[in-house]
């Protein structure tokens, strides 16, 4: 698999579970954007997931804004 198909059902995984969770739209994206913004430091795809935990992190830091 490419690796940008990876990292866009990553995003996509992302985007999905927030969605699902009550997020708006945009808070989705963002949300989105952060899981694959982790994903594509590590090697891998199923081992780059990050956890939830990492996720909230980045955004609580400002990140993928």
């Amino acid at each position: 698999m490419k690796v940008g198909v990876s990292i866009l059902r990553i995003f996509v995984g992302g985007f999905s579970a927030a969605l699902s969770g009550g997020a708006s739209p945009v808070e989705a994206v963002r949300f989105g954007c952060a899981t694959a913004g982790i994903a594509v430091t590590r090697r891998g795809t199923a081992p780059a997931m990050p956890k939830i935990e990492e996720i909230e992190a980045l955004l609580q830091k400002g990140g993928a804004a």
